[in-house]
């Protein structure tokens, strides 16, 4: 890997686009729009996903695709929502952190600190 800052090589690892791909397609199974259960079921269910994924693939260093899974994860909750309550796709609500803190989904980054 290369160090973003000074441009040096160093021994690490992250998850593979495989992987990364096989997550987003899981999410996409878990927040699709047809879903009708309450919001509390479906966010445990995300959370538990999101959980234990990370638990796997938190060796070496994850902050890069932990920060492109809470990117992806708050795009897709805001997605179900806003079809769920029927609101213009040009809608301010369900901003990453309305979705991340007040809405209860899990934040991968924040495992890290």
């Amino acid at each position: 890997m290369v160090h973003k800052k000074t441009g040096n090589r160093y021994l690490g690892a992250r998850p593979s686009k495989k992987a990364m791909s096989a997550a987003r397609k899981r999410l996409s199974q878990l927040l699709w729009r047809g879903r009708t259960e309450r919001w509390e079921e479906i966010r445990d269910e995300l959370n538990r996903f999101l959980h234990g994924w990370a638990g796997y693939f938190a060796y070496g260093t994850p902050r890069p695709s932990f920060r492109v899974m809470d990117i992806h994860v708050a795009q897709r909750v805001r997605n179900l929502l806003r079809r769920r309550h029927k609101l213009p796709s040009s809608t301010a609500r369900f901003t990453y952190a309305e979705v991340h803190r007040d809405l209860g989904v899990l934040e991968l980054q924040s495992l890290l600190r």
